[in-house]
């Protein structure tokens, strides 16, 4: 979980960098790379890992 709240971080610092930064400028590419690398990660563990865990529990409440 705290992982979790540690990319959702990352992905904030990165989002309010790029928005201040002119798109010209040599780094924002590479931001943009590593927010959408990150973020791909990120949902990709959700689906695999958590939405799982999630759905197996609310099928033993029922």
């Amino acid at each position: 979980m705290l992982e979790s709240y540690e990319q959702h971080h990352v992905a904030d610092v990165l989002c309010l960098e790029l928005f201040t930064m002119d798109p010209d400028d040599e780094h924002f590419d590479a931001k943009v790379t590593v927010l959408i690398e990150n973020v791909t990660h990120h949902v990709q563990e959700e689906e695999d890992e958590w939405l799982p865990k999630v759905r197996e529990g609310a099928d033993d409440t029922h």
